[in-house]
Parts: C-alpha cells; structure tokens; sequence
C-alpha cells in the first residue's frame, strides 16, 4: 500500500510505500516532517506484519538534503543500531490478541521481540507455548524481570507472561525486549505454537 496502513497481516509478500512528509520527491512548501518516533512506530508496526518500509525522501534542486530529514534519518539510524537485530532477518511477530504491542520473531523462532513504547511499565505476553528461558533487554542485554501468572501444573493452557519494564533505553524511542525461548515458536509446518483458547 501507499501511505496507508495496514491492519492485519498478509501472508504475501508486502511493502508500505510512505513519505517523510506528505509529498513524494521534493516540494519546498512540505514542511508536515513526521517524526523520528512516528518513523520507529511505524517501522515496527509494519515489520511486525510481515511487511517492508520503503521510506521515500527528496532531496532539494541542490542535491542536498533539508535538515529534517538528516536529523530524523539519524536517529533512525541511531535506534538501528541498537535494535536492528529485531528488525534485520527476522519474520512477523505475534498476532496483536497476543501481545499489545509490535513484536517479531528471529528467522530460527527461538528469540521473540517486543518493541515496548516510551513510559510502559509492564509488559504481557499471553498464548506462548514455547516456555521463556530468559528475558533482556536488547540494547545492553540488562535482564528483565518477569512471571508467569495464572499457570496450572495439570493445565497445556501456558499463563501470562508479565514483564516489568525498567530504566531508560539509549535512545528516547521505543526500546526492545528479547525473550530468549525454551524452544523454536515455530512448529513443522512453519505455524507459530500459540495457544488457541476460545
């Protein structure tokens, strides 16, 4: 899609096409920038999907770029080189009934990723059949601490993962947390093992 969002995710292939601002190429009078942390949401958001960004950007008749765009493609970058790994390889994270906010799983399903906006205090994953070896946040592998609430020994049902978030991370965006699982989250036919409870 172009500048649009998507709301559920596509087994296809799929790639958002959006601007820095609201125009393509370069229109002087275009100064609605979106944000570096609008950028991150949306990079989350979409990869989280299943989906690619393609981020277009204009330069001026001189070639050059306006300082907007510089600064936000920065810190972009800054925020990339702590999280990459959560975005860079890995495949579409968990269905939103799941966890409320976007994740991604590495390509071998053993690492689930949770992009954790600014100010969340505690974190819940529910439905994860894969039990959870550890959890750490993925800019200074600092350990989170969590529990699982509502676990019954003679139950398959898994609980509630509680994460308890704490600190600031390096940059003033979204920060990620990597739970480092038991085993694969996905099963033979490439499914995710997700509890299923109606």
């Amino acid at each position: 899609p172009e500048n649009s969002f998507p709301i559920h995710r596509n087994e296809k292939p799929w790639e958002l096409c959006m601007t820095l601002n609201t125009n393509w190429g370069w229109q002087p009078q275009d100064t609605a920038f979106k944000t570096p942390e609008q950028i991150i949401h949306i990079l989350t958001d979409v990869v989280s999907l299943g989906g690619n960004l393609l981020l277009d950007i204009g330069p001026k008749e001189d070639g050059t770029f306006p300082t907007e765009v510089t600064s936000t493609l920065s810190k972009l970058g800054e925020w990339m080189n702590h999280y990459g790994a959560a975005i860079y390889g890995t495949r579409a994270g968990l269905p939103r009934e799941y966890c409320e906010f976007p994740t991604t799983v590495s390509a071998n399903g053993n690492t689930l990723f949770i992009f954790v906006p600014k100010g969340i205090e505690t974190v819940y994953v529910k439905g994860l059949l894969p039990a959870v070896k550890s959890a750490f946040y993925l800019d200074n592998d600092a350990k989170v601490n969590f529990e699982i609430i509502g676990k019954i020994s003679w139950s398959s049902h898994p609980g509630l993962i509680s994460l308890k978030t704490s600190g600031n991370g390096p940059t003033p965006y979204a920060r990620v947390i990597a739970l480092d699982l038991k085993e694969s989250l996905w099963n033979d036919e490439g499914k995710m093992k997700l509890d299923d409870l109606k």
